[in-house]
């Protein structure tokens, strides 16, 4: 244990090339949203959220501290459900506060179906940049897309969805930034039975000008069996139809063996509880006591605490890497460990790797395609 300790050292301090070094930021997974009525294939994300403006102070707070130290607030993700169908939408971007959260990060980002009404969708894009608008922010959206109904040209679902869609495109002009579009879909056993992930991102790329990105929703279960079963069954697509040469028609963060690793402090908010957020393809949000930060006798979260977390969970994940066959003599192990794979694989009893390893052997940066 002490020797795979040191070795992690020296892999996280060690001399990389100019183009992989790294800057320390935050990320925050805040769910603030609160009810969705799109139920979405492959969807786990529990839908009910008791947001309080408590809980806005507490991410304030742990920000600015974060920022005082240097370290670069980089993506405010709210989740977890689509902004423009969100119960308490309004309550949320009228508190006075939300302005001021915002103003610390670099960049906001949320989800949406585009299937709203679309008028309301217009009336919420416009609240929404009213506020943003001063602070030239990036601005990004990963859009939920029905892969069946996009393939088949269901015209009663597209046209609507094009349409709002346009409402979206247009606003990079009074942001006076470039709306950054991500195509995304919950993954689910028989997403690609009709069309590979290649066809279908090369489409939606001719289509939308955009990418296409697997998000893993399963991964918020708490079945730990269907959880294994269904990593495995992703692990085996991405391995079998996506390869050197094909990794950049599909937008995966995992391929840049850094992202998501020891200089992200990727963190999830959710009814006043903080949790390190696993980096799995995305970073997951769970609610699994082995992950959170405890806040402190006046309510709050500090720095030090996450630190002091995350340096735990490195421990645990060397131990723990140490009794599986798969991981113990891994060379990607430290990257793994970065991620919180391993306490992953470790919450759900699971042995093999999650994720298809001659993927991380690229040499392309996540940045780079």
């Amino acid at each position: 244990m002490a020797v795979q300790f040191d070795a992690y050292r020296k892999h996280v301090s060690g001399t990389k090339p100019l183009k992989y070094t790294p800057t320390l930021e935050l990320d925050i997974i805040f769910d603030a949203l609160d009810g969705c009525e799109m139920n979405c294939p492959g969807c786990f994300v529990d839908t009910k959220n008791k947001f309080t403006v408590k809980d806005m102070q507490n991410i304030y707070d742990l920000t600015k501290e974060f920022k005082d130290q240097g370290i670069e607030a980089n993506e405010l993700f709210l989740g977890p459900t689509d902004i423009f169908d969100a119960a308490n939408f309004d309550q949320l971007v009228d508190e006075p506060l939300f302005d001021k959260l915002i103003d610390q990060y670099a960049a906001l980002t949320f989800t949406s179906t585009m299937l709203t009404p679309h008028e309301e969708l217009k009336r919420r894009v416009d609240k929404l940049m009213n506020l943003m608008a001063p602070y030239g922010k990036r601005f990004e959206l990963f859009v939920v897309i029905d892969i069946d109904k996009y393939i088949a040209n269901d015209r009663s679902y597209l046209d609507g969805f094009d349409r709002n869609l346009e409402v979206i495109k247009n606003i990079d002009i009074r942001l006076k930034k470039q709306v950054n579009i991500f195509f995304i879909a919950n993954f689910y056993p028989e997403m690609f039975d009709q069309i590979s992930i290649n066809e279908l991102n090369m489409r939606i790329k001719n289509d939308y000008g955009s990418k296409f990105k697997i998000n893993p929703s399963f991964a918020r279960a708490t079945n730990s069996r269907m959880i294994e079963k269904q990593s495995k069954m992703l692990s085996d697509l991405l391995q079998n139809q996506v390869d050197n040469t094909t990794i950049r028609n599909v937008f995966l963060n995992m391929v840049d063996i850094y992202f998501g690793g020891d200089t992200f402090h990727s963190l999830t908010y959710t009814e006043g509880r903080l949790f390190v957020a696993p980096f799995l393809y995305e970073f997951v949000p769970l609610k699994r006591n082995e992950l959170e930060v405890k806040s402190r006798e006046d309510g709050r979260f500090y720095m030090a605490d996450v630190f002091d977390k995350k340096e735990e969970l490195t421990i645990e994940q060397f131990n723990h890497a140490a009794t599986l066959t798969h991981c113990s003599n891994c060379q990607f192990q430290p990257n793994c460990i970065a991620r919180n794979h391993i306490q992953f694989m470790k919450l759900h009893n699971i042995t093999s790797c999650v994720v298809p390893k001659p993927l991380y052997r690229t040499s392309f940066k996540a940045s780079e395609y």
